[in-house]
């Protein structure tokens, strides 16, 4: 549940710009929390 988290984290600092926060490098944080996760699930760590 913690990816929940981490991504209404990012809806709400990219709303708020506080700090500034681009589509694109929210995007990215969006990417390496669905990799990591994948990559968690694969290998049953």
């Amino acid at each position: 549940m913690h990816q929940v988290a981490l991504i209404d984290g990012l809806a709400l600092q990219w709303l708020r710009q506080a700090p500034p926060l681009t589509a694109e490098q929210a995007r990215r944080h969006l990417h390496r929390i669905v990799e990591t996760e994948l990559r968690l699930r694969l290998t049953g760590d």
